[in-house]
């Protein structure tokens, strides 16, 4: 099997001088992410789907507040676990294309 790492932390980037910031969500549940998307919606980061675990993919979509750092999952999910999705913001909707399931499909 593949030996990986998988990650769960976030990062700001300045873009007046290109200087890295992690930063601390408040009351955070979510877990190590690879191969998701995300979108921004006003001041929402909404995040899609990923690779949790070496062949365990989500169908988890999260959401953070930018102004707050909160946390908080969605009441819905995406409709199959999946990874190397890709997603776009059209007016008031979140549309989600496209990725590999676990099946590799």
């Amino acid at each position: 099997g593949r030996n990986q790492l998988f990650h769960q932390n976030f990062y700001k980037l300045s873009l007046i001088n290109f200087s890295w910031r992690e930063i601390s969500l408040r009351n955070s549940g979510i877990g190590p992410r690879a191969s998701g998307d995300s979108l921004l919606y006003d001041h929402f980061l909404v995040l899609f789907g990923g690779e949790m675990n070496v062949d365990v993919f989500t169908e988890r979509i999260d959401i953070i507040d930018l102004e707050t750092l909160n946390w908080f999952g969605s009441n819905t999910n995406l409709t199959i676990p999946r990874k190397g999705l890709t997603s776009t913001l059209y007016q008031q909707t979140g549309v989600v294309f496209g990725g590999e399931n676990e099946e590799g499909t």
